[in-house]
């Protein structure tokens, strides 16, 4: 109930942003999304080993960027897709919390809105800290599972537009070690090591849902800085001997 009250609270903030803001963002969707319905995995992880303590907890909402399949060309024609083991990264809306189970056991839960609104993903998974919430340095040890599902269209303010799916979703791991050192009261820098599994469902064929594997698996490392309520978020992560940077920053909401 009070996970459901804290969502609710944030989906009446984001609302009231969006009929402010509706034609600008329905400009910046478009542009982002290009009619084209993309599986995005998440890499905003708000990763803090400081424990919320049992029947404690926090929400948060937030923008970021994430993991995507780099689609090499799709022919006009026929509808082939060709695909050359290639990533690249795309924006993702966040949604998420945590819930302490224990007074050093916490559960971690998000949705994700890839490109806005070109799919859905869903995230779940634990995290054990070894020090309580007053220690000035702590660390943690946890694991996300999560899945992504691509759209065949998208809604956009009563509308609804087909687009061209060029994945049947993806789903993954994460396995995370954040360790983190209060600088002062209000402000907390979080250093995360990270190791990611990802299987995305690439289609061999717009015209029709038979797919193909792809499987990665890269290290990552993030930094993190909260001060209050506001928290930034930049990670590295390292795949075929490149390096492709990711940024993210979230507003928290406690209950």
């Amino acid at each position: 109930m009070i996970i459901k009250e804290a969502y609710l609270k944030i989906l009446d903030e984001i609302n009231n942003l969006t009929m402010k803001y509706q034609s600008r963002l329905f400009c910046l969707i478009i542009s982002l999304n290009c009619l084209v319905s993309c599986t995005v995995t998440n890499n905003l992880y708000v990763a803090d080993p400081n424990p919320m303590g049992k029947g404690n907890g926090q929400a948060y909402f937030g923008i970021g960027t994430g993991v995507q399949a780099k689609i090499d060309s799709v022919n006009k024609t026929n509808g082939n897709v060709n695909f050359s083991n290639k990533i690249s990264t795309a924006p993702v809306l966040s949604l998420g919390g945590q819930f302490g189970i224990s007074n050093l056991t916490d559960i971690r839960l998000a949705i994700h809105l890839p490109k806005i609104i070109g799919g859905l993903g869903i995230r779940a998974g634990l995290q054990h800290s070894f020090l309580d919430s007053l220690s000035m340095v702590n660390f943690a040890i946890g694991c996300d599972l999560g899945g992504v599902f691509a759209r065949d269209s998208i809604k956009l303010f009563g509308s609804k537009i087909s687009v061209n799916k060029e994945t049947n979703g993806a789903i993954n791991a994460d396995f995370f070690i954040p360790i983190s050192v209060k600088i002062k009261k209000d402000l907390l820098i979080v250093l995360t090591p990270r190791y990611s599994f990802n299987t995305f469902y690439i289609l061999e064929n717009q015209l029709n849902t038979v797919d193909k594997n792809f499987n990665l698996g890269y290290p990552a490392f993030s930094l993190g800085i909260r001060n209050r309520q506001f928290y930034f978020e930049a990670s590295t992560i390292f795949y075929n001997e490149k390096v492709y940077p990711h940024l993210g920053f979230v507003r928290f909401i406690n209950f």
